[in-house]
């Protein structure tokens, strides 16, 4: 969706659709040169999702502008993204598992040769 060449690149693929983001939305980035380097670029004004995927589900729009706040902290979280209207025929509140704890994945690595 936001294909850069490299991370920075990336950065302003992103600002080009979602627009310049607000200092309350930059607010999550700790690290003074990254503030500083988004902070610098071009303001632009974010591009309507129907401009972005013409004729595309309104429901669908809806969900993905959720999804793709700049900020983490204000995206919609995984149990609201399923409760939402685009995912009502895959989505039943009733038939969801819960994990009591967080999945851990742990990858053994094998050093062939070593």
């Amino acid at each position: 969706m936001f294909p850069g060449q490299h991370y920075l690149d990336q950065i302003c693929k992103i600002q080009e659709v979602l627009g310049t983001p607000t200092k309350q939305e930059l607010s999550f980035i700790s690290n003074p040169k990254a503030q500083l380097y988004v902070s610098s670029l071009p303001p632009r004004p974010a591009v309507a999702w129907t401009t972005v995927y013409p004729g595309a589900n309104r429901k669908m729009l809806d969900l993905l502008d959720k999804l793709l706040s700049f900020n983490p902290a204000t995206r919609v979280g995984v149990e609201e993204a399923l409760a939402h209207p685009f995912m009502a025929e895959y989505y039943d509140p009733n038939d969801e598992p819960v994990a009591k704890k967080p999945f851990q994945f742990e990858v053994k690595i094998l050093l062939f040769g070593k």
